[in-house]
Formats: C-alpha cells, structure tokens, sequence
C-alpha cells in the first residue's frame, strides 16, 4: 500500500502508464522476456511485440548474444504468476500497466548491456504507442475508483445491443482474462471489473453487477451501501454504452466450486430458446473435445429448461440482469474449467462458438 502512495503522489494523480522490471529469481537462463499487462488490447499487446523485435533485431545483428523473444499478455500466455499484481496491486491502480521479467544472463556483461538498451528504447516505443496511439488501434476505456477499476471494451465487429461481463474479474480467479478473450474471439463487447474484493475494500466483496455488498467469509446478507450503489452505476453506465444502443442481450460470467455443471440462470429466456443453447453448447463441445481426451465434457444446465442451484436471484431483483430484455448468468465450475490454462483455452474456444452461434437465436436483427 504504502508503494501505491509513492506512485500516486509522484504521478501527481491517476496513473496513466505504469512500467515495472524483475529480474527473474530462477538461476536457469530463460529464453524469453515475460510481460504481465494491465489495460491493453490484443492489437497493442501485437504492436509492442512487433516493435520489441525489431529493435532487438537492430541492436543484436551481428552481436554473439542470446536473441530473447518477448511473451506479452493478452496475447500471449504466460507462465509468471501474476494474480496478486493484475488484480490487487499496481496494475489495478494504473491504466495501462507493463510488468516485465527479464530472465538471467548465463553471465554479466556485454549480453546484459545490450538487452539494457534494447528495453530502454523498447520502453520509449511503447510510450509513444500506449500514450498517443499512432496506429489507430482498439483501445480499453478504463475507469479508476477507490476500490478496483473497470474496463469497456467496444464490439470489434460493431455488434450493438449485445454485452458480456465480469462483474467479479478478480474475486470470481480467471473471469476477467476469459471475458476479455471471448470478447476477442467472439467480437462482443465487454465490461470488466477488477478489485472490489474484501483485499481492497476491508473484507468486504462489493457485488459490482448489484448496489450491495458482503462480508467474506459469512453467510450474512448483502448490505446495501453508499459505496455499492456507486460502482454499480458506474458499470452499469458502461454496460449500456457498450451495448450502443438498446440492451437486448446481457451475459454474466462468474465461477463457483461446489458442483462440476455449469449453471445458466437466465432472464426473458424461453424453453424453446434454452433448448437451442443447451443443444448448440453440446455440438460445440463435442466438436472441439473430439480430439482433445484430456479435457472434461461438462454438462451445461440452464433454466427455465432446468433446475440449478445458483439462480442468482439478487441480480436478477435489482442488478444488471434486470436491464436487458434477455440475460444470461453462467456460473463456470472452476475446478473442471478454470483449473489449468490448457483447459481454460479449451473453453474459451467453446464458449466463444457459443454466443457467436447462438445469437441470432437470441437477438432480432431486424430492428
């Protein structure tokens, strides 16, 4: 907290761009330089690793030293662990944030050198790419508050009406990432919220997609709070302008750990429509798993075509779900979804076949 001040106060304000370097602690030489982000779109996660290479390329052409590519999120994965920084440290304060690790040498000297220079003009590229946006590329709108952040991301195809979210992105492991990648790979917009958990706002969970509040761990009621209501205009406001125009479909991703089923609660959902989702998610599924043993089929439930546990009631009464004509609340069993990166990408894939084919089911495009 206390190194979070300092940054504040040098900033002067908001954080606009925040650049860390690690040096990584394993005495074997890596091969990569790791880039854990904050803010950034896969197209300025691309323009910065196209222009790492070729300053590299200018400044090793001909030199006897190690040619380390870079591993940048989101568009690339990595194997730094990197939670409590993305979701409870700097990069949940600044707007757009970079935090690289930069492996061992095998020795000191002229290799370390140059890779000094190589990051230090690395660094005033990615300034002048993040900052001014030469390219025109996508951009995240970030909003800062007290207690987390909150992203938009626009419809790369300009699909209005339809909005996917993360109301719990750092309290619900993976949803933020997940969402961001399906909203990638699907062309939707999204709304992301990071923080608001008891870590940031005194062992409390904000609910962000509801104006309440609640104490973990308790089986206490939410609470209403002056705090909750504000976050929760706050995405909501964002929820609506993603959607650009009227909200006729609103997705909700979030994870639990007490059953190995998804769960879909639903809003405005018909049977005959909850038949066609729960039969286009076994097509999918089957689809992309025929070659792939490794990865569990899970079973998707979703209502009024089914009996699931997690209604998500709350929302439902006076939250976000109760905006659109139609919602969709997914609760993804983290233990069989979430639990490994390989698995995570398996269904990211099938979720974002998911809404890609099931939303002219859902949504009419003639008004």
């Amino acid at each position: 907290m206390e190194y979070k001040r300092i940054l504040w106060e040098t900033a002067k304000g908001d954080i606009d761009l925040y650049i860390g370097m690690h040096r990584s602690s394993e005495k074997k030489v890596a091969d990569r330089i790791e880039v854990a982000t904050s803010g950034l779109t896969f197209e300025e996660a691309r323009a910065l690793k196209d222009a790492y290479t070729q300053i590299r390329e200018q400044l090793t052409e001909g030199q006897d030293v190690p040619r380390l590519t870079v591993a940048i999120e989101p568009l690339d994965s990595i194997s730094w662990r990197t939670s409590g920084v993305k979701h409870h440290g700097v990069l949940l304060v600044a707007e757009k944030g970079l935090n690289l690790l930069v492996p061992q040498f095998s020795s000191h000297g002229f290799a370390e050198e140059l890779y000094t220079e190589v990051l230090s003009r690395w660094m005033d590229r990615a300034i002048g790419l993040l900052r001014e946006n030469p390219f025109g590329l996508p951009q995240i709108r970030v909003k800062l508050m007290d207690f987390g952040r909150l992203e938009l991301i626009e419809s790369r195809k300009r699909l209005s009406g339809v909005v996917i979210g993360a109301p719990h992105g750092s309290f619900d492991e993976h949803t933020a990432e997940m969402v961001k990648r399906i909203s990638y790979g699907s062309g939707l917009a999204a709304v992301i919220a990071k923080g608001f958990t008891p870590t940031e706002a005194g062992g409390w969970r904000i609910n962000v997609n509801r104006p309440t509040e609640k104490m973990f761990p308790s089986e206490d009621l939410e609470l209403h709070s002056r705090r909750a209501r504000q976050v929760y205009n706050v995405f909501k406001e964002l929820v609506l302008e993603a959607s650009a125009g009227d909200l006729e479909l609103y997705v909700d991703i979030h994870q639990y750990n007490t059953d190995n089923k998804i769960q879909v609660a639903t809003v405005g959902i018909s049977r005959a429509e909850a038949k066609i989702i729960k039969k286009l998610y076994d097509e999918i599924r089957n689809r992309i798993l025929l070659t792939d043993s490794n990865t569990p089929a899970v079973t998707l439930l979703i209502e009024p075509l089914d009996a699931i546990e997690i209604g998500a009631w709350a929302a439902k009464a006076e939250g976000i779900l109760g905006l659109a004509k139609k919602s969709l609340h997914f609760e993804l069993p983290g233990h069989k979804i979430l639990i490994t990166p390989d698995v995570r990408e398996v269904y990211l894939r099938i979720l974002a076949d998911l809404f890609k084919e099931a939303l002219p089911f859902l949504v009419d495009r003639k008004n």
